[in-house]
């Protein structure tokens, strides 16, 4: 497994590369290990937005929201 800034770059890369169902996993992965690092929430939420997922991206942003998100995932 990736270590964290190789998962952030890799991540990233992904997503410049128009490769955004790959990107959005790695985005999580890098939540799922840090789950409040500002620029992966950042991030993810950005790419949620651009597709269209407004309702998903928006708890990314909210300190509230992200509680109730990992409730719901179960963690």
């Amino acid at each position: 497994m990736p270590t964290s800034p190789r998962l952030f770059l890799l991540a990233d890369a992904h997503e410049q590369a128009g490769m955004y169902v790959e990107a959005e996993a790695l985005w999580r992965r890098a939540l799922d290990r840090h789950p409040d690092h500002p620029v992966a929430l950042a991030r993810l939420s950005l790419l949620l937005r651009a597709a269209g997922r407004i309702p998903e991206a928006l708890p990314l942003l909210v300190p509230e929201g992200r509680r109730i998100l990992h409730r719901r995932v179960g963690k």
